[in-house]
């Protein structure tokens, strides 16, 4: 069905023919490990009078003076720090698997015959001299080269240590982040939410800090030069960005410990390049797991935390842009490494290094695509070079550490990967593979009618599912819907289609080829999201346009149905429409609210009565043109016709005052939520209008729940 996903899978799995057995990534900076390679590093650069046939050969590991005084550096050092013989007794541990690949001798010693060794060379141990060669003896190194040694290798192996605390650290920001949300979601459904929401602190913070948007701008997109668009997060989501952004920059540019003798590195130029290639490096894997969760529709962390799916892709596209800004600081580094080491000609020709340059090429390739121009006007393109560049670059990456560290962070973001695609492919087998009916409505609506499985499956008020139309020019394709239950008939759920580009006129094209009524079989998975708990509330604005009228109109039958014996004291519905076409789609469901407890108000915005001079309007009764082009059209009461035929609804000329509705609204006794889904430039004057309202009215419980997708 989604053929992407399966290229991408076979791509992953070429991840277990790597030619070597992955490393695992170790702490290097435990005491055992550190003294123990320190002191193999100092007795490695000293001239023995030792030979051996092998090309694999080190003398401390096969040479016994050498090893002996290995020993007695390694006992020095851990006596001066105080630390007793257990410790000790673990770098035996440490030198067996140091000197594996060197010889067998040492694997089947016992802990005595290593004191054994270290006594027998303590009694012929001599001071050493500088320069002297040809050693047949052991001897002791100056202690303050050994510590020299210590603390050099101490800070290199610190900071590779340090960057995997961080990555971690940067995932735990995101994690607890989104349980300080969930238990806020929680509270939606308690009491105690709106007793908070009633806090003047808290009404200033919401009003100024989390509910407005950063300018004017978040649902709807942003464009400079018609090249340079994308979308802007909220404020609270810019707040939690800021957050992560602070700690990355720290995270990536403090706590280095430099050596000043530059005793492992040749100069401090080379010192610094390796330090900050190790570290970048270690911080752009540490991404990848978030980067897979936060792209996922199982997300664990949205169930929890009730956050919606469009901010976790908000998250999504921040991460993976820090992600390559670290990979592109780590290559840069890495050869600015080489150079000065004059190591470049041996090291781009290993396989490492050139499995790394192909991972970062891919990584570029994916943000440069990234960019929401492509996501408009290519979106099915950009979705499939996606999701196989994305399987390529991790299968270039594993193959880049394989015989390095940190195949940890890929194992996870694979199997995250793994879990939401078997998750994906349970639900929608769960719902099965109908026949929906198909029926083309006005110009570029389609009213779709499906029935539900026999077993359990509900969708809540706001919910979504992905459809994939099974035709053969575009069965790979899924896409999001918002679905609501049938009113006409028990067991059917109905999806209002309208053509845009892709499937959807793709989809119309088949239906009027058919005559304007078909069927046609589905694939749906689902639901997905979270539905706005208004129930709490004494008061229920839902305001709508456009597409976004499914979720709403949901809302308000479930609500008129309940409202009297939950108290409700208004459920208002008020659905900002260009022309009638949309009406009849949803009338069966309109239809329904007629004998239900709730105020239905109906805005055709194609209707604008002409204005006479005497007429004034006040900048309030105002409001920008849905097709985005800055019009300023006018807004009035004056009643228009009624195409529904019922008498529980109000029709208007004009757009919706939204500054009035919400006003209206607000000075109702008891708590107020206001629900929101339509186009964007309205889903933002919304949400900037209620921020305004919260702080005009700071001591009543006002929440905003806004419904819209766009990713």
């Amino acid at each position: 069905m989604h053929w992407t996903s399966i290229l991408s899978a076979i791509l992953l799995f070429c991840l277990s023919g790597a030619r070597a057995s992955p490393a695992k990534t170790v702490i290097r900076n435990k005491v055992p490990l550190l003294v123990t390679n320190a002191c193999t590093r100092i007795f490695q650069k000293v001239t023995w009078e030792y030979t051996s046939k092998s090309k694999r050969s080190s003398p401390v590991c096969s040479y016994e003076p050498a090893f002996q005084s290995m020993l007695y550096c390694i006992y020095e050092t851990l006596d001066e720090k105080g630390y007793s013989n257990k410790t000790l007794e673990k770098t035996f541990s440490t030198i067996k698997k140091n000197c594996a690949s060197y010889s067998d001798a040492l694997q089947n010693m016992t802990n005595s015959e290593f004191y054994d060794v270290l006594n027998n060379g303590t009694r012929h141990m001599t001071p050493y001299v500088k320069g002297s060669a040809n050693l047949t003896y052991p001897v002791e190194m100056d202690t303050q080269l050994r510590k020299a040694y210590y603390h050099a290798l101490h800070g290199f192996y610190a900071n590779l240590d340090v960057g995997n605390i961080y990555g971690g650290i940067i995932c735990a920001y995101f994690v607890a982040i989104m349980a300080f949300a969930g238990v806020l979601h929680c509270m939606n459904y308690t009491p105690f939410k709106t007793v908070l929401l009633k806090q003047k602190l808290v009404g200033y913070v919401r009003g100024y800090l989390t509910l407005p948007t950063i300018g004017s701008k978040h649902a709807s997109d942003f464009s400079y030069f018609k090249i340079f668009t994308g979308y802007l997060p909220t404020r609270l989501e810019g707040i939690i960005i800021l957050g992560y952004l602070v700690l990355h920059t720290v995270f990536l540019a403090y706590g280095y410990e430099y050596d000043p003798e530059n005793i492992i590195f040749k100069s401090r130029r080379v010192q610094v390049a390796r330090y900050v290639a190790d570290r970048s490096g270690v911080l752009a894997f540490a991404h990848f797991p978030l980067i897979v969760l936060f792209a996922g529709r199982n997300n664990f962390l949205e169930y929890i935390s009730g956050v919606k799916y469009t901010s976790f892709i908000m998250f999504h596209k921040w991460l993976g842009r820090m992600m390559f800004l670290d990979a592109m600081i780590h290559g840069s580094a890495y050869t600015s490494y080489t150079v000065a080491n004059k190591t470049w000609a041996t090291s781009k020709n290993r396989l490492y290094w050139q499995f790394g340059v192909a991972a970062l090429c891919l990584a570029g390739t994916m943000v440069f695509f990234s960019f929401a121009v492509f996501r408009k006007y290519f979106y099915e393109a950009f979705l499939f070079l996606h999701i196989v560049l994305g399987a390529m670059f991790f299968y270039a990456c594993w193959e880049h550490v394989v015989s390095l560290s940190g195949i940890e962070w890929i194992y996870t973001a694979i199997a995250i990967w793994i879990v939401d695609r078997i998750i994906r492919i349970i639900k929608a087998s769960y719902f099965g593979f109908p026949k929906a009916s198909l029926q083309l409505i006005g110009d570029d609506l389609i009213r779709l009618t499906v029935k539900k499985p026999a077993r359990p499956w509900r969708a809540k008020p706001g919910q979504y599912v992905f459809v994939s139309f099974l035709h053969p020019l575009y069965f790979w394709q899924s896409h999001p819907f918002t679905v609501l239950d049938s009113v006409s008939k028990n067991g059917e759920l109905v999806i209002i289609l309208k053509e845009k580009k892709g499937v959807t006129r793709l989809v119309k094209k088949y239906v009027c080829r058919n005559g304007g009524k078909t069927s046609m079989r589905l694939a749906i998975e689902g639901p997905y999201g979270s539905s706005s708990p208004v129930n709490n509330y004494n008061n229920v604005l839902l305001l709508t346009g456009g597409t976004g009228l499914p979720g709403p109109i949901a809302h308000a039958i479930k609500l008129g149905k309940t409202s009297a014996a939950a108290g409700k004291q208004s459920v208002k519905l008020v659905i900002a429409v260009r022309g009638f076409d949309v009406l009849e789609a949803y009338k069966p469901e309109l239809m329904c609210l007629e004998n239900l407890n709730v105020q239905l108000h109906i805005y055709n915005t194609m209707e604008v009565p002409s204005l006479t001079p005497s007429d004034s309007l006040d900048i309030s009764q105002q409001d920008e043109k849905a097709d985005e082009k800055g019009t300023v059209v006018a807004t009035t009461l004056e009643k228009s016709a009624n195409p529904l035929g019922f008498d529980g609804v109000v029709f208007h000329c004009g757009r919706p005052n939204v500054k009035e509705l919400l006003h209206e609204a607000a000075e109702l006794s008891g708590s107020l939520s206001v629900v929101c889904c339509g186009p964007p430039i309205f889903v933002d004057k919304v949400r900037n209008e209620t921020a305004k309202i919260v702080l005009d009215k700071s001591a009543k419980a006002i929440e905003y729940f806004e419904e819209y997708q766009c990713w």
